[in-house]
């Protein structure tokens, strides 16, 4: 049944991801002992579930733009179950941030695949790796990804010329 629906790339499925993250952000509003499901802890958590849906949206548009997968929304689905498993998420709100940059910095590393200003795109998404860094510390591991694209653009413009 989840195969048949997201096959193919819908607009229900959108809907069905964001049912599946409002069950998330409310299963980690009441799990968390401190605080009640209350108005005031809902617009608290707003801003990050925006910002994770945001992250859906935005991962849906690289798979979409680079050709990575088949006509499906397979990973929109797979990273709202993940997301959906650690529902503690959405109570850090540097951590979903910090993801959304991540996310923008992996689309400029994706995209080097082109050629076309390959080091004005390493210097973006190291930048935004910093800037993610700023949100969560931890996210400085992913740098020697943007040095290995570095090293292999630089050796493919030493071989076309």
């Amino acid at each position: 049944m989840i195969a048949s629906i997201f096959s193919k790339s819908k607009p229900i499925n959108f809907l069905i991801v964001f049912i599946i993250t409002v069950i998330a952000v409310l299963a980690a509003l009441y799990s968390d002992s401190e605080s009640e499901i209350t108005a005031l802890n809902l617009f608290k958590v707003l801003p990050v579930f925006i910002g994770c849906y945001f992250s859906i949206l935005l991962l849906d548009f690289i798979v979409s733009k680079n050709s990575l997968s088949q006509k499906s929304n397979y990973e929109v689905l797979l990273f709202s179950v993940f997301v959906t498993a650690i529902p503690q998420l959405f109570l850090h709100p540097h951590l979903v941030f910090s993801n959304l940059i991540i996310l923008l910095a992996l689309r400029r590393m994706i995209s080097i695949h082109k050629q076309k200003e390959t080091l004005k795109k390493l210097f973006d998404s190291g930048f935004l790796i910093g800037l993610a860094s700023l949100f969560y510390f931890t996210v400085y591991l992913i740098l020697p990804f943007n040095l290995y694209w570095l090293f292999y653009s630089m050796q493919k413009l030493r071989l076309k010329k």
